[in-house]
């Protein structure tokens, strides 16, 4: 295991260069509701991916107290998606609050 390296890596992503229309207040408001769904799944794909590379690397690793340490490490990992698993009813309700909204502008 010496010489692998695991970390995290975040992305963060702007919307720039809306259209005169799409800066009303509802449609911001939609696109805020939009990013924290998408924020929630992301946090919890993150946490699955993180889990299963350690899953992975356990194979390779001989040093029973480094396996403790992965252990717990993916332990906290799967709390932690859990929590996000949570999160998405609630924003993804936020999000489908706009739903007949955006099917009454865009029909």
């Amino acid at each position: 295991m010496f010489g692998q390296k695991i970390f995290l890596v975040n992305y963060t992503y702007v919307v720039s260069d809306l259209p005169t229309w799409a800066k009303s207040p509802e449609i911001l408001s939609m696109i805020k509701a939009l990013k924290a769904l998408q924020d929630v799944l992301g946090r919890h794909q993150d946490f699955e991916v993180q889990a299963d590379t350690l899953r992975g690397l356990t194979a390779e690793v001989d040093d029973r107290e480094a396996l403790l340490a992965m252990g717990v490490l993916i332990d906290r990992l799967s709390h932690e998606q859990h929590r996000a698993r949570t999160e998405f009813a609630g924003q993804f309700a936020a999000f489908a609050e706009w739903r007949n909204p955006v099917k009454a502008t865009f029909g």
